[in-house]
Order: C-alpha cells, then sequence, then structure tokens
C-alpha cells in the first residue's frame, strides 16, 4: 500500500545513506566521543586482558549505579567509558574514522569473559538511550549486540520498543517481528507476550486503516476498468516501482525489492481477505459515486430537479393569457 511504501522507503533510503558514509556519522554521539577519551581509558586499551577488564567493570559499577538514581546521562558517560576499552573509533590513513574492534583479538582464555561484559554494555546504552527516547541510538545499540549475538532477547525487547518509539507503521511492522522472534527464544517471558500481544492488534488495525487511506490511490481511473487480473498487478507494480525511483532508491538493491514485493501482495491481502474482481454494478455504483467524475449521482440528481422545474415553468407560462374587458367590471 501507497503509505506503508512511503513509510518504508524512507526507512530504507535513510539506510543506504548510512551504507554509503563512514560508520562514524551514525554512530551515537556517546560511540563518536571515543576518538577523544584519554588517560585512563586510553591507557586500558593498552593493558593487558586482564587489567583492561577491571578497569572497564569499575567503569561499569559506576555506570549500574547511576542507572539505579536514574541519572541516565551519567550512567552513559560511564558506559561509554567502559566500552571505550574494548571498541572505539579512530583516524585512519584516509582521513576518514575507523572502529577499533579489540574485543575480537583477544586471547582464548578472556575471550568468554569480555564478550560477556562487552554485549552487557550494549545493551546498558540501549537501555539508556530507550529511557532517553533516542530511538535511533536504541537501535544502533540493539543492533551491536545482535551482530554479537543474534538470539539475545534483550536486544530484540529493546529494539522493538524504540522502533515502537517511531511511531511509523513500517517501523511497527519490524518491531512485531523483533517481538515474535523475541517470543519464540522467551516463549515463557509475561512482558514480551504482553506486548506482542498489544501491538500485534494495533498493527493489524494500522495497517487496514491505511489501506483504506491510501489504496484508492493504486485503483483508480484506468484500473476501474475490465481488464486482466495481471495486468492491473502488473500495474500496481510498475507504480511502486516508479515510486521508489523518485524517492531516490535503488530498485536493483534487494532489500527494496524484497519490501515491494510484500507490499504488493498486501494490496491483494488484506487481514487474510483475498481480494476478488469487482462485479459490473458494483463497478457502476462506484463510478456514479464518485464525486470527482463529472457525471455522478449528485449531478444527475441535480440535472433530474432542474428539469422538472423547467417543466413546471414552462407549463405555467404556456397557459392562455385572460381576456377580460374592463368595460365589463
Amino acid at each position: 500500500m501507497f503509505g506503508t511504501l512511503m513509510q518504508q522507503a524512507t526507512q530504507l533510503k535513510a539506510a543506504q545513506l548510512r551504507d554509503k558514509r563512514p560508520e562514524y556519522e551514525s554512530a551515537p554521539d556517546y560511540l563518536r566521543v571515543s576518538v577523544s577519551h584519554k588517560g585512563k581509558v586510553v591507557a586500558a586499551r593498552g593493558a593487558d586482558p586482564e587489567e583492561a577488564l577491571s578497569s572497564s567493570m569499575e567503569w561499569k559499577q559506576a555506570g549500574n549505579a547511576a542507572f539505579a538514581d536514574d541519572r541516565l546521562m551519567d550512567a552513559t558517560v560511564e558506559y561509554s567509558n567502559a566500552l571505550s576499552v574494548w571498541q572505539w573509533f579512530e583516524a585512519d590513513s584516509n582521513e576518514g574514522m575507523k572502529m577499533v574492534k579489540r574485543w575480537c583479538s583477544v586471547p582464548p582464555g578472556s575471550a568468554a569473559e569480555v564478550s560477556r561484559v562487552v554485549t552487557s554494555l550494549f545493551l546498558n546504552l540501549a537501555m539508556c538511550s530507550l529511557k532517553l527516547h533516542r530511538w535511533e541510538d536504541t537501535i544502533f545499540m540493539a543492533n551491536l549486540a545482535l551482530s554479537h549475538d543474534p538470539k539475545n532477547v534483550k536486544a530484540l525487547y529493546r529494539r522493538s520498543m524504540a522502533r515502537i518509539g517511531k511511531d511509523t507503521t513500517a517501523d511497527l511492522e519490524f518491531a512485531v517481528e523483533d517481538l515474535k522472534k523475541a517470543g519464540e527464544l522467551a516463549p515463557d517471558d509475561p512482558q514480551i507476550r504482553s506486548a506482542l500481544a498489544m501491538h500485534s492488534k494495533v498493527y493489524r488495525r494500522q495497517l487496514k486503516s491505511d489501506k483504506q487511506t491510501y489504496g484508492g490511490m493504486f485503483t483508480r481511473g484506468d484500473l476501474y476498468d475490465e481488464q486482466p487480473a495481471s495486468h492491473a498487478k502488473s500495474q500496481v507494480a510498475a507504480r511502486m516501482a516508479d515510486k521508489a525511483r523518485e524517492l531516490g532508491l535503488d530498485v536493483s538493491d534487494p532489500k527494496v525489492l524484497k519490501v515491494l514485493e510484500r507490499l504488493e501482495k498486501e494490496l491483494e491481502t488484506v487481514d487474510g481477505t483475498e481480494k476478488t474482481e469487482m462485479s459490473g454494478w458494483r463497478r457502476l455504483l462506484i463510478r456514479v459515486s464518485d464525486r470527482s467524475r463529472w457525471i455522478n449521482m449528485v449531478s444527475v440528481g441535480y440535472l433530474v430537479i432542474f428539469m422538472l422545474t423547467m417543466m413546471q415553468v414552462w407549463r405555467v407560462l404556456a397557459l392562455p393569457l385572460a381576456t377580460t374587458d374592463i368595460s365589463e367590471l
């Protein structure tokens, strides 16, 4: 549907732009600041894994204390310092910024503990961002956690809440998908079950509303005429592709094609009800009810009233004139 296409196209466009610009530009502020960290943080980066873990845990515990006191900005700073020991930005030879991930190359003896700490820091920063209503930052950090641990339930849940916070049909759809995955991984979690039930219902209602609002944009004019279903379907697909190009999307991108294919199917099916070919009398009724057309039910009604009125006037004018002689009075 057109409304969903517009919303998802905007998100896809943003994703394509992020792919073409440095990772540094799309990172949250508390990750970009790692390029300017000095003192103890930089010293911990060069220390052995055990000493680096000790320093990182000190900042993490300070962040936990600040979070418990609802000092979210302070907690974000402490978590940022803790993460900067293991992952940071630095300038490269091409005057750009590159991400250094020390945690990927620690010795096997420390790898498991370092991985656990880094993942927890991703999640903690995502939680701070979520509470601060910084939706994109929450999604960014949840994505980092999921790239490290694809089955992380907390990351899926927090990303879904951020997408819901963005308040678009497209993000709501992605949020429901995240909640479904989280529900499969944690079927006994009451919070996830409740959120999935509530937001699935909201999404279905929003999808139906969008269909009623925007669906007619694909079924005006020639699409009312008799034509094979396959031809009408190809016209809809072509209009979607044209709109994607207008928005600057790469229609050869598999992500874009996938969204277009899904939206094309949604145009055929809403809430599980298949669209069927419209009968002749229903098409006629729609035609005569469409006030945008010159000939419609309202204009015909006015024309009939006008003609009846003119007939009455004509009858009155056609009556013979009185011939009474004044002298007879």
